[in-house]
């Protein structure tokens, strides 16, 4: 009934972000196959929203319970959020370091307007998303919030 496990969630997931993500990167690099370390980065985020999707129905279904399991669910998703973020970034580093800049063909204007175009569509969808899932909250079910709130998590 308050905010502290989402002040929590984060902190867990910026210290996952800043002891991982370098490691992460490094691996990557020297991965044979930059599409096969990619994909493992995307199937890791992939299995960890659903474990999560799972874990906020449960919750949902238990709103009135709590205790150990309660606090172990919520544990566990504060872990899953912070390998999403993780396999977020590391996705969105492999795309903006290797196939940008090779899409360019070392056009640096090309590459340069392209850059702030992500960029701006990234920081779009960052402002009207949260505004957007609350109306769709409002008219939805339980059901398509648990899954939505997985998969962003």
């Amino acid at each position: 009934d308050n905010l502290v496990p989402v002040a929590v969630t984060k902190v867990v997931e910026t210290v996952g972000v800043v002891l991982l993500l370098g490691r992460i990167g490094e691996w990557m690099d020297h991965a044979p196959s930059r599409f096969t370390a990619l994909s493992k980065m995307i199937g890791i985020q992939n299995g960890s929203v659903i474990i999560a999707c799972g874990i906020i129905w449960y919750l949902i279904e238990n709103k009135d319970e709590d205790g150990t399991m309660k606090t172990l669910a919520v544990a566990v998703l504060m872990i899953l959020s912070s390998f999403t973020a993780i396999c977020c970034l590391a996705t969105t580093m492999s795309i903006e370091r290797d196939w940008i800049v090779v899409m360019s063909d070392e056009d640096t204007e090309w590459l340069s307007r392209l850059t702030s175009a992500m960029k701006l569509i990234d920081l779009t969808a960052k402002v009207l998303t949260p505004g957007i899932a609350g109306i769709l909250f409002d008219y939805t079910s339980p059901i398509v919030v648990a899954s939505s709130l997985g998969y962003n998590g």
